[in-house]
Order: C-alpha cells, then sequence, then structure tokens
C-alpha cells in the first residue's frame, strides 16, 4: 500500500511540474512576442502604460481586417476600422483570446476602467482602442464588445439572374432574386442556445429578398450555406435545428424589436401543450449582423418545404 502511495504522489508530482513547465514556457512564449513593457494581459493582449513606442513607425489603414484574430477566425470588420467581438455578458470574465496572424507582429491596448466592466462596455457599446504593431508600421483599431451573436457576410462575386418577361412567367419575373452573390460567412455565438463557444466559417449564397420591402434602406437576405464544393451545407445556428436555407429579415414593422419573438415564442409554447396541434411554429434569435462593412439589424429565418421555420436576428445600428 504504502509503495502505491508513494507512486500516486511520484506521478502526481510529476504533473505539476510538467504543467508549470508548461505554464513558465508559454509565459516566455508569450513575452517574447510582445517586444515591449506592459503591465498587465486582457484576453492575452498586453496593457500598456503609453504610446512611446510607436514614434517612428507608420500609421496603416485598411478595408478589411489586417490580421487580428479570435478563436483561430479572423474578427468581423467594418469599414471604419471597428473589429465586433461577440462576448456572453452573463459571464463576468473575459472569454477567449485575440491573437495576430503572424509571429511578427503583436497587439496592445491602453488601461480601460471598462476592462473591468464586462457587461457595461456591452451594455454602453464601449469602443475599446486596440494597436497592431509591426517592424516599422502600426495600425490602430476599435474594437466593440457585442452581447448578441455576430454573423458576418462577405461577397466574393455576383451573378446577374435571367428574369424573362411578365408575359412568360409573371412569378418569376417579380419575386425571383435580380442578382445571387456568392462569398463567405461567419457566425460567431457566444452560447446562445448552446453550451460553449461556436465559430461557423463557411461559404455562402445569398439575394435580396422580398418586393414591397426591397424599397427600404434596410434590406432583408435569402442565404444558404456552402461547402468547399459549392453543394448545400447543413448547419446548426444559434442552437436551432440545422438546415442550409435561411431568411434574413430587416425587420423594418417592428420597431422594438420584440413583438415577432414574442409571437414566436406564444405559439411554440401552445404548439407545444396541444399535441393535436401538429404544425410546427417559427423560432428567432437575435444577432448582430455585419454585410458588405456595414452594420445593420436584421431577421433570421429558415425555410422548410411544408412551412416556414423562422430564425430572427437584428442589429441596432443603421447601414452605412
Amino acid at each position: 500500500m504504502q509503495r502505491k502511495m508513494k507512486g500516486l504522489l511520484l506521478g502526481v508530482s510529476l504533473l505539476a511540474a510538467v504543467l508549470l513547465t508548461g505554464i513558465y514556457c508559454y509565459q516566455v512564449y508569450m513575452d517574447y512576442q510582445v517586444p515591449i513593457p506592459y503591465v498587465d494581459r486582457v484576453m492575452t493582449v498586453p496593457v500598456v502604460e503609453n504610446l512611446d513606442f510607436l514614434q517612428g513607425r507608420q500609421q496603416q489603414n485598411s478595408e478589411q481586417n489586417p490580421g487580428i484574430y479570435f478563436g483561430g477566425a479572423l474578427l468581423p470588420y467594418t469599414f471604419d476600422g471597428t473589429l465586433y467581438l461577440s462576448q456572453n455578458f452573463e459571464v463576468e470574465h473575459w472569454e477567449g483570446e485575440l491573437t495576430t496572424g503572424s509571429r511578427d507582429t503583436f497587439l496592445c491596448t491602453l488601461a480601460d476602467e471598462a476592462w473591468e466592466d464586462k457587461a457595461g462596455s456591452v451594455r454602453d457599446g464601449h469602443r475599446f482602442t486596440l494597436w497592431l504593431v509591426g517592424e516599422d508600421w502600426y495600425y490602430e483599431l476599435s474594437l466593440v464588445i457585442c452581447g448578441m451573436p455576430v454573423m458576418s457576410l462577405t461577397t466574393g462575386r455576383a451573378e446577374e439572374q435571367e428574369k424573362g418577361d411578365y408575359e412568360t412567367d409573371p412569378d418569376h419575373f417579380y419575386y425571383d432574386p435580380d442578382i445571387i452573390y456568392y462569398g463567405e460567412i461567419q457566425v460567431f455565438n457566444p452560447g446562445v442556445g448552446v453550451s460553449q463557444y461556436e465559430i461557423l466559417e463557411c461559404g455562402v449564397r445569398y439575394y435580396l429578398r422580398g418586393t414591397s420591402s426591397s424599397v427600404y434602406e434596410k434590406k432583408g437576405y435569402s442565404i444558404g450555406l456552402l461547402d468547399v464544393k459549392g453543394e448545400n451545407l447543413n448547419e446548426s445556428l444559434l442552437g436551432m435545428r440545422s438546415d442550409n436555407s435561411w431568411k434574413l429579415k430587416a425587420m423594418v414593422a417592428d420597431v422594438e424589436r420584440i413583438r415577432e419573438k414574442t409571437a414566436c415564442q406564444l405559439w411554440e409554447e401552445f404548439a407545444g401543450a396541444n399535441r393535436e396541434v401538429n404544425e410546427a411554429g417559427p423560432r428567432m434569435e437575435y444577432l448582430e449582423l455585419i454585410i458588405g462593412g456595414f452594420m445593420a439589424w436584421w431577421s433570421l429565418w429558415m425555410q422548410r418545404s411544408w412551412g416556414w421555420i423562422k430564425m430572427m436576428s437584428s442589429i441596432n445600428l443603421p447601414i452605412g
């Protein structure tokens, strides 16, 4: 028995030593990556006391994310130099790590009281400032923390569709899309409907939807998820059931952004309590959307051949 206890203690000691060594080596590596003094870290980003080290470096600007990642994925980015990061505001600590795509660059930020108030910074839409620094250049970027999931749509190409004429097929003429866009989609979900942080990246096909609603500044879209071969890809979004066809609705008629979601929840409860009503009700989840480098309020729907399953998402910033 004593021999077993000694072996167990030896094994635990070795494991602890390996763990401590790993932590030390990781810290040394992280310090090596940041060749300037710093006083703290937030999501592994060094907090510096001043920006004297930027002297002699040239400031750069970019219409695309210059190389800031979260969970291995480039963060959503708008033309004004703003990064958007989704965080669960119900969790007190900051989750995940912000990193760069190169060993020759590093991130840093200044001390900011908002870093100590996660829920408050999410509620107020506080803008943190990050600097992405290279050998002789740097980017100054804003970072906004979102309390809802974030979806980003980027366009690679557009294909015009043959509409025909009204006499031949009026429905096709009026309701089918004029242009279909192809690109990439990202969805950053900090835990809505799921147990852990999820990041989805895949191809996407989307087009403008709606007839009368298309005259509004804020448009609605139909989106289809695609795999690497350009074929339909079924994925669950925001904890809702798996599918490849979704709808983004602008919710221009629902100013408070709660009426339709409440109606969906009421129907779901009604159908669940009445098994004779064998009719799946619509579901909805809110999210922030970045499309073409701009922010806007939207709604997400999933289509089935026998009906509609609504999946709604919203954003409180105007286009442009």
